[in-house]
Formats: C-alpha cells, sequence, structure tokens
C-alpha cells in the first residue's frame, strides 16, 4: 500500500504558483548592483580623503625669499612680516594628519599640491 500510496502522491504534484506581484528577478539584480557601485564609490571616496596618505610640497625658501624682497623694497614692516610668517606656520600646522609636508627643494616631481599661505 506504501508504494501506491507514494506513486499516488507524485502524480498530484502542485503546479507551480503564479507570479506574484512585486520585485522580480531583474529587478532585484539591478537594485543589488546599483547599491554594490554607489557603496564602492563611497568607501573609496571617504578612504582617499580622511584615510590615505597625501604628499603636499612646502616652498619655505620662497615664502622666505618673497618677503625678505617686500621688507627690502619697504612694501610690508617687519610686523608685517611676522603677521605673514605667523599665517604661513599655521597654514602648515592646520593640515590634515593624513598630508605629509615635504619640503619642495628635496620632491623631483612638480605635479603636487602645495601649501599657500
Amino acid at each position: 500500500m506504501e508504494g501506491m500510496e507514494a506513486t499516488a502522491l507524485e502524480g498530484k504534484r502542485e503546479r507551480p504558483a503564479k507570479a506574484q506581484p512585486g520585485i522580480t528577478k531583474t529587478c532585484a539584480a539591478v537594485l543589488v548592483i546599483v547599491v554594490s557601485m554607489v557603496s564602492s564609490v563611497a568607501t573609496v571616496t571617504a578612504y582617499d580623503r580622511y584615510i590615505a596618505q597625501k604628499v603636499v610640497a612646502v616652498d619655505v625658501n620662497g615664502f622666505l625669499q618673497e618677503q625678505r624682497d617686500l621688507v627690502l623694497a619697504k612694501k610690508i614692516t617687519m610686523d608685517d612680516f611676522k603677521a605673514n610668517l605667523d599665517r604661513y606656520l599655521a597654514a602648515l600646522k592646520s593640515q590634515p594628519k593624513n598630508r605629509v609636508l615635504i619640503l619642495e627643494d628635496v620632491i623631483a616631481s612638480k605635479n603636487l599640491e602645495k601649501v599657500s599661505y
């Protein structure tokens, strides 16, 4: 009897359910790809902005020469020179922690970002 019952149950297979309204497989795949792309771009952007080390050139020699020329030409006073020097040092100290400051004279490449006062 068990054999007959098993055979009878196999013959009465349920029909596949009709597609229910909602998200289709194609729509779900597109959604997964879009979310993945957005999260990847956000991750790389955040890493580049906040974590990755950046080399920044500092032209201290050029700054001092420019200030010396202005003082000698009497276009600025010594007090102005001291204020400019303080502003330049403040600009150097205010750089984010992920930036490495290197003197411009040491760097072979001229395609680097430079600190300006």
